[in-house]
This record gives C-alpha cells, sequence and structure tokens, in this order.
C-alpha cells in the first residue's frame, strides 16, 4: 500500500482550503480558545436582558463553528496517517478545545433551562434571537435531565476520557496491527488493511 507521500495530489483532500498553512492554524486555535474564554462572561449575562441573551448565543454559535473547523480539521489529518505523532497531537488539541468549549455551553443551557416561561419569551424579543429558538427550547426540553452546574461540566469533561477505549482500539487495528497478505483480482499479493478490507470481500472473483 502506498504511503501519503507517494499518493496522486488529485486523490488526496486538499487542506489547505480550510487552513493554508502552519501559521494559519495556529491562528485559528488561538483566536478560538480566546471565543471559549470570552463566553464565561457572556454566560454570566444570559439572563440580563434580551441583549445578553442573544449575545451569549451568537457567540456560542461563533465559537462551535469555529472549533468544528478544527476538529475536522484534525480528523482528516489524522485519518490521512494515524502513526503521525504531530497528527495525533493535533487530534488531541482540538478535542481538548472543543470540551473546554462545551463545558462552558453547558453552563449556558443549565441557565437557559432553569429560566420560567415568562423570563425566557421576553428574553427571546431581542433582534435577532428568534434564529436560535430551537436550539434554546431543545436546551429547556431537557431540564427533567439537567444536573448541578458543577455535574454538568464534570459530565463534559468526561466524555473525552470515555472516547478512550475506542480511541486506543482503533490506533491499534489502523497503525500497530498488521494482517496478512491476500491475492487481488489479478492475483497479485496485497497488504491487507482496515481500509481495503471491504473491497476485497465484495469481490465477484470467489478467489480473492
Amino acid at each position: 500500500m502506498k504511503e501519503r507521500k507517494d499518493m496522486d495530489p488529485r486523490f488526496m483532500w486538499k487542506l489547505t482550503d480550510l487552513y493554508e498553512d502552519e501559521q494559519a492554524l495556529e491562528r485559528a486555535f488561538a483566536e478560538t480558545g480566546a471565543m471559549a474564554e470570552a463566553l464565561d462572561g457572556a454566560v454570566e449575562r444570559l439572563g440580563d436582558d434580551p441583549e445578553s441573551f442573544r449575545e451569549c448565543f451568537d457567540r456560542i454559535y461563533e465559537a462551535s463553528q469555529a472549533a468544528e473547523k478544527l476538529s475536522i480539521y484534525a480528523m482528516l489529518r489524522m485519518s490521512a496517517d494515524a502513526s503521525d505523532t504531530a497528527s495525533q497531537e493535533l487530534n488531541d488539541r482540538a478535542t481538548r478545545l472543543w470540551v473546554s468549549l462545551a463545558s462552558r455551553i453547558s453552563l449556558a443551557s443549565a441557565r437557559v433551562t432553569a429560566m420560567d416561561d415568562e423570563t425566557f419569551e421576553s428574553l427571546m424579543k431581542a433582534e435577532g434571537a428568534e434564529k436560535y429558538r430551537h436550539a434554546a427550547e431543545d436546551m429547556r426540553r431537557n431540564r427533567e435531565h439537567m444536573l448541578s452546574d458543577e455535574m454538568e461540566v464534570f459530565m463534559v469533561k468526561l466524555s473525552d476520557f470515555a472516547g478512550t477505549p475506542d480511541n486506543a482500539f482503533g490506533m491499534f487495528t489502523d497503525t500497530d496491527m498488521t494482517f496478512p497478505d491476500t491475492s487481488a483480482e489479478d492475483g497479485s499479493m496485497v497488504s491487507l488493511t482496515n481500509g481495503n478490507f471491504n473491497v476485497f470481500r465484495e469481490s465477484r472473483q470467489r478467489s480473492v
């Protein structure tokens, strides 16, 4: 199987469409981290008045989109070569950033959920707030299942650790585990991998 460096660029992801270079990537991490930190004050002011309510959701969506873009980029880099330590670290950074953001969003969700209907509707009167109604009402539908602020943040942070078994299994099967060679349809011997297993399994030639 070809290594990424030997692949035809026509059949590879053009990741520069997301971030032009490493400097642009680092700027994105710094800017998104700052967006997450800025949510602290916005969450505190969330229930003060309609404008603060809308501002908080504006910030949540802006930060979420930036964090998701970083996560997708990191996932694509990792998928290209899971054995590359730089890609592994990049994926870890994106995950930590997302957890940091999600813990702040969980606090905003708790405050929206705790509002009575009259307060909630009064805050929704802010110009531009109506587009967030569905998201806000989704938060409020979980009212009976909300925990304390401390426990909500704890559960979000725990999600990173909860994914460890799956991540470890994926790293083991994708990078460390080797499979025996198998014959292709033309009779040549090729290395069997998770990536090409289905191709051979669906072959119309019984010998494969």
